[in-house]
């Protein structure tokens, strides 16, 4: 999508760009690992290279064939992040519940 280079006029006009090129909708995976800096990004982060990174790849697929469409690295220093996760039960997961002696639990 060609016109996903130009100047964004405002957060998240990049993904608008992308879906209305035939990318709708854009889905994510999200890998992250912790490891050792290497020295160089101990230097740009100004942080002893005994203090691990944490290393986060977001990689964005298109909704309209699958493919990767974009990824996204961050390296974090350690002690400068927290991760915060919701997790929901499946919508099939709804009450009433089965009666115990039905199950035969």
């Amino acid at each position: 999508a060609p016109e996903v280079s130009s100047q964004a006029l405002g957060p998240g006009d990049w993904l608008v760009r992308l879906e209305k090129a035939g990318h709708w909708p854009i889905s994510w995976l999200e890998i992250h690992r912790a490891r050792m800096p290497t020295k160089d990004e101990a230097a740009l982060l100004e942080i002893p290279t005994s203090l691990p990174v944490l290393e986060i790849v977001r990689v964005g697929t298109s909704g309209g064939d699958g493919q990767p469409i974009e990824v996204t690295e961050y390296i974090v220093a350690s002690d400068r992040v927290e991760t915060v996760h919701i997790l929901h039960r499946d919508e099939s997961a709804q009450a009433p519940w089965p009666d115990d002696t039905e199950t035969g639990r």
